[in-house]
């Protein structure tokens, strides 16, 4: 068996070599631990926080029972992490930053014994890690993701030394304990040892060279036993399995939306959110194809590494695309190190020639890497979270409002970011449980709407914080119904989730009080009409209107109210339209005899200037916006006078003249 030496130009000047590395490693530790509170928590990462505060025993049971969990080491890791640092946004994310940060002198390694005969690829490979978006995004994110690749890497590194004559069995003892570290993090990085020992296999065959069987073959199943194990034996696994199985037969993307995708996060590191500019990563495939044939050509015959980064940069993308298309990124970003390595060898590769020639090869992918830096370090926004907490804090009433949330996927984030002192609720109403993720059915209206009701009647306002993508309630019944018994105040839309206050009726006494009688289309009622300044005792935020809906016969068209507040030029200073009780009911879906309050909120905004201000009432048609006239004391009118708003050093409700 004969291995490649390092070449003497990598050993030329170790005190620069030295320098540089260290340089490097300084310069990828500021761009990791730099802005670490800048991005609020995302759910996962409250996720991490919360199941890590149990006893360890606790963590244990739950990551194998719980369906859609990985093993529990990073759970335990940071649940001793915390004891020493505490959970503070920094101080969760300090563990991944110290990884991403470590695996860049680690990448510069990996490089030079994995690549031998490419001399200045491990110094390219390194600035690549250093400035690689993906690497600095999962590096600033409190999850196991640079854990793992920091351990593939070294996994790796150790399986390139197994390989050699004499490794002594103090390297399969590491290579078994790095092996279990890093399944012990993530379930899908068993694939990193299934890849190493297909290339190394692949290496013995195609290159006709004999390697220490026995050795690799213990080293690789005391390695992957625990995972084997676990995969086989815990039921959380099971369920995981076959859900990511059906998802994966209906998904509806296919190889190469999937392979673009993947090049998109690992070039420009578009998590989540899309990123029209991310499609310049696309630039950097043929680089890395054209590297992983340079690897190929100048050490494939000669040295198992180059089978190791061959197999560890191109397959896993490929078993995403071609088996598995639910795949995220995120579950196989140990490749990314091996395709910069394939990057930096086709570098290296043109710098041979010319150092033009290898400015201008490098140039995409710096490039690209400082666009898409540019982009995560100014604009990007993770979750909007935590700054909706800030906003909530401001304006909450701890004592007489209720905050509920549409769960699952902000209920960890609740209790991560709260104050103890809010109440608050879910819907669907999840168990009582401070440390884990819960899976949720969906709403059920007859159970929802009772409990809507007991909250009206207990609290003044509720706060509602709707998810981004529900998962509980496709069909809004939620908001649909608290529109119709509530006075909708004060919507939010923030990036993730969106706030909506609702007043309670029980809880207003009405200021005003007008009896109409109004017929629109001779078949929609206007009866009563009773107005409210919101809150009474502080410069007014609303006027809350309770409007009384009679059918005197079922209505053909879908009547829309819109209550304005008009100055005496004619103005619309403000005013807001809604169906007679929003969406959940439209007019038409109404029967003969129906009677139905409806809740209307007007913002007032603070710049109202002074004087006497209208309040009247419109109708229309929603389909096609074509004004109905009103039949009120035997006159047909456009619209109808319910007040007067005076506006002053306060503000008053008048009866219309």
């Amino acid at each position: 068996m004969s291995h490649t030496a390092p070449s003497p130009a990598v050993r030329a000047d170790p005190q620069r070599t030295r320098t540089l590395l260290i340089v490097l490693t300084l310069l990828g530790f500021a761009l990791r631990v730099t802005g670490l509170d800048r991005l609020g928590l995302s759910y996962d990462e409250a996720a991490s926080a919360l199941m890590a505060r149990p006893a360890p025993w606790e963590i244990i049971e739950f990551h194998w029972r719980a369906p859609f969990e990985h093993p529990p080491l990073w759970s335990l890791l940071v649940h001793a992490w915390s004891h020493m640092a505490g959970q503070s946004e920094v101080a969760l994310r300090w563990l991944p930053a110290l990884a991403g940060s470590l695996f860049i002198p680690l990448t510069w390694i990996a490089a030079r014994h994995l690549l031998p005969t490419i001399p200045h690829a491990p110094p390219i490979a390194a600035l690549l890690a250093v400035l690689s978006p993906v690497l600095v995004y999962y590096s600033q994110d409190a999850r196991m993701y640079s854990l793992v690749v920091m351990a593939a890497l070294f996994a790796t590194l150790l399986a390139w030394r197994l390989t050699r004559p004499q490794p002594g069995t103090r390297y399969v003892a590491l290579f078994v304990l790095t092996g279990w570290v890093m399944t012990g993090l993530h379930y899908v990085s068993a694939l990193v040892l299934a890849l190493q020992a297909g290339a190394l296999l692949g290496y013995a065959l195609l290159a006709r060279r004999s390697l220490p069987w026995r050795r690799l073959f213990l080293a690789y199943a005391l390695a992957g036993l625990p995972i084997a194990c676990w995969l086989v034996l815990a039921p959380s696994f099971r369920t995981t399995l076959q859900v990511v199985l059906r998802a994966a037969e209906g998904a509806p993307i296919g190889p190469l939306q999937f392979l673009r995708e993947y090049g998109r996060d690992i070039g420009f590191a578009a998590i989540r959110w899309s990123v029209p500019a991310a499609d310049w990563s696309l630039l950097l495939a043929p680089f890395a194809l054209l590297g992983l044939g340079v690897i190929l050509m100048r050490a494939g015959r000669d040295h198992p590494g180059a089978y190791l980064v061959f197999a560890l940069a191109l397959l896993p993308p490929l078993v995403g695309a071609l088996a598995l298309p639910t795949l995220a990124t995120r579950y196989i970003l140990f490749a990314v190190p091996f395709t910069l390595m394939a990057i930096a060898a086709v570098v290296a590769a043109a710098g041979q020639r010319s150092r033009i020639a290898g400015l201008v090869t490098v140039a995409p992918a710096l490039i690209v890497s400082l666009l898409a830096l540019n982009h995560y370090t100014t604009s990007y926004v993770k979750s909007d979270y935590r700054r909706m907490v800030t906003e909530l804090a401001a304006r909450l009433n701890p004592q007489h409002d209720l905050i509920v949330l549409e769960a699952p996927r902000q209920h960890l984030l609740a209790r991560y970011y709260f104050s103890p002192a809010w109440t608050f609720t879910t819907v669907p109403e999840a168990p009582d449980t401070p440390f884990w993720p819960v899976t949720l059915p969906r709403v059920v209206p007859e159970v929802e709407d009772d409990r809507v009701q007991s909250w009206l009647a207990r609290y003044r306002a509720l706060w509602i914080v709707y998810a981004g993508e529900s998962e509980v309630d496709p069909g809004e019944f939620l908001a649909k119904y608290v529109t119709a018994v509530a006075y909708r105040q004060d919507c939010r839309q923030y990036l993730d989730v969106r706030t909506c206050r609702y007043i309670s009726p029980v809880a207003l006494v009405a200021h005003h009080h007008v009896q109409i009688s109004a017929t629109y289309g001779d078949e929609l009622v206007l009866e009563r009409a009773a107005l409210t300044l919101y809150p009474a005792a502080t410069a007014p935020e609303s006027l809350l209107a309770q409007l009384d809906w009679y059918a005197a016969r079922r209505p053909s068209v879908d009547y829309k109210a819109s209550l304005r507040v008009r100055a005496a030029d004619g103005q619309t200073l403000t005013q807001a339209d809604e169906l007679p009780i929003g969406t959940l009911l439209p007019p038409t879906t109404w029967g003969t005899g129906d009677r139905k309050p409806g809740y209307l909120a007007v913002s007032l905004p603070a710049s109202l200037p002074p004087g006497d201000h209208v309040i009247e009432l419109a109708v229309y048609n929603a389909a096609d916006l074509a004004p109905i006239e009103a039949l009120h004391s035997g006159d047909r009118a456009a619209s109808l006078s319910l007040a007067i708003l005076r506006v002053g050093d306060t503000m008053q409700l008048l009866p219309a003249p």
